[in-house]
């Protein structure tokens, strides 16, 4: 029985178990996935063990950056977003790529996205991923909002305050909230306030669970298009697995084992 993880912190909430343990069973491979919650000061440890025992993983909050340090070696993609969400042990040997970016574009494939300004909210490991996705797109126009302002250079030359971002919400075509605020259990949160979002904007959150935050309850109710997590996970979650087996991966499958848990 092959082994994988996802490791995080928190983990609790996480689907991913659920969504790849079904597409291994789809494809008839002996394997499983869990969720292992790690603490940043276990994770050289963690890396050791499973440099001996697992086979691939997954990497969520807060370890998306601080994993590469540990790894043999980072794709060209991953190096160059500075994250990593996904890891293939090769024989004792580990090599880490980012699926968050690919993943969330390929979910965006219904809309027109030229000539729309986007706005970014976070400066983590996901936003990372997500900016340098759009830039692969073709898509340059991009403004990074986050509480803490340095962070933001660190991706993006165009950086604003959560205040700033606020104030010009109606100059942005799409808005994109990579944080885990409003997540599980802390529903009535809301990472920056939408009273000048235009009916006009795409309004995205990489959340899943809940199913609509608060956030995009919001933005619904003032007449945007939303789009919820789901997507973004399906997509990054299926090219997780085709790295790990090189076998495609089936996302109705995924997606449809992810709505179950979620009822």
């Amino acid at each position: 029985m092959q082994k994988y993880f996802v490791i995080g912190d928190p983990i609790a909430q996480s689907k991913s178990p659920v969504m790849q343990n079904a597409n291994f069973r789809d494809k008839g491979i002996e394997a499983e996935l869990m969720a292992t919650r790690i603490f940043e000061e276990e994770l050289e440890f963690w890396v050791a063990s499973f440099r001996k025992n697992g086979s691939g993983a997954c990497v969520t909050i807060p370890h998306k950056v601080s994993i590469m340090q540990y790894l043999d070696e980072v794709d060209s993609f991953a190096s160059e977003v500075g994250a990593v969400n996904t890891i293939v042990n090769q024989n004792g040997k580990l090599i880490g790529f980012n699926t968050d970016g690919p993943g969330f574009i390929q979910g965006l494939e219904e809309f027109d996205l030229s000539n729309r300004k986007i706005l970014i909210i976070g400066a983590g490991g996901a936003a990372r991923g997500i900016y340098y996705g759009f830039l692969h797109k073709g898509l340059s126009d991009i403004t990074i909002a986050n509480r803490t302002v340095v962070k933001g250079y660190a991706i993006c030359p165009n950086v604003l305050t959560l205040e700033e971002a606020e104030e010009r919400l109606s100059q942005f075509g799409l808005i994109v909230n990579t944080t885990p605020i409003g997540m599980f259990p802390d529903m009535e949160a809301c990472p920056i306030s939408l009273q000048n979002l235009t009916k006009e904007t795409i309004v995205c959150d990489i959340i899943y669970n809940p199913f609509k935050t608060k956030f995009l309850k919001e933005a619904e109710s003032r007449g945007a298009v939303i789009q919820n997590g789901l997507p973004m996970f399906v997509n990054q979650g299926a090219l997780q697995f085709e790295y790990w087996t090189g076998q495609k991966a089936d996302r109705k499958v995924m997606e449809e084992a992810v709505l179950e848990q979620l009822k």
